[in-house]
């Protein structure tokens, strides 16, 4: 089943793609891409640019006035501009932020917002049969071995284990 929305920051945008999982995004009907997030994922240099960003299910969108305000008024003055858009905009739409920044997913779990990062992106992709399972467990691999996100492989195996004990249970 897939969700209806959700908010991106620019993590999951480049990691996803950068282990050609990029795929998975569709796992959201609609992303919601602010567009200083979008102008950081058109800068980055092995990044994804315009080509993501063109899918028909992300859309790049400019914060009304009232959206600023709300980012601005955010008690978390650590993090960037975009990143307080980020969490304004999913506040306003109940909706979940697709994050791979762990001080944006503390914000956001404060906020009572849901965040879901690519490791999680990728396991409602399998899980939901968007991508083939061994597609899924390779671009977990890719995440740790071709993608700028930092993460373990200890981080990889719990969630290819997580992953496996989902589907024994689908399968009992």
């Amino acid at each position: 089943m897939t969700e209806i929305e959700a908010i991106a920051d620019a993590g999951p945008l480049i990691h996803l793609d950068e282990s050609g999982a990029a795929e998975a995004l569709h796992h959201f009907r609609r992303i919601t891409v602010p567009t200083p997030v979008a102008d950081e994922v058109r800068a980055m240099p092995r990044g994804p640019g315009t080509r993501l960003l063109r899918q028909r299910h992300l859309h790049v969108t400019r914060p009304s006035r009232d959206e600023q305000a709300a980012a601005d008024a955010l008690p978390v003055r650590r993090l960037s501009g975009a990143d307080r858009l980020v969490l304004a905009f999913a506040d306003a739409r109940d909706a979940p932020v697709l994050t791979d920044d762990l001080d944006v997913r503390d914000a956001a779990r404060a906020l009572g917002i849901r965040a879901i990062g690519s490791i999680g992106i990728i396991l409602r992709a399998i899980t939901t049969r968007l991508l083939p399972r061994a597609e899924g467990l390779a671009a977990l691999d890719a995440l740790l071995e071709d993608s700028s996100m930092y993460v373990t492989r200890a981080l990889i195996e719990q969630a290819k284990a997580a992953e496996q004990a989902a589907l024994d249970k689908r399968r009992s």
